[in-house]
């Protein structure tokens, strides 16, 4: 049928929250997780971790940059000196 006249079709989400792509990545790394188990445990999609960690200014909403960053606060990884010296030799590369 259509919309009906004078509709306007809105987003009802606004994305205006930035969430860190290398962030995200390490977290879930230095917790020895694939993005299917991140997402599982977060509440989102496998989808929008890859979105996320490959798109270095990710927009998402309120509630899913909260959901986010508060596994990454209430979840430190664990000191594993093996996964810190792999990621130092990395950043090195760049």
């Amino acid at each position: 049928m259509g919309r009906t006249v004078g509709s306007k079709n809105t987003k009802l989400w606004k994305c205006t929250h930035r969430v860190c792509a290398d962030t995200v990545y390490f977290h879930r790394i230095n917790h020895g997780m694939t993005q299917t188990e991140l997402a599982e445990k977060i509440g989102i999609s496998m989808r929008t971790i890859q979105k996320m960690e490959n798109d270095l200014n990710f927009r998402t909403t309120k509630r899913m940059a909260y959901k986010i960053a508060d596994e990454i606060v209430n979840n430190p990884p664990p000191q594993n000196s093996e996964t810190l010296n792999l990621l130092s030799d990395w950043n090195k590369e760049i």
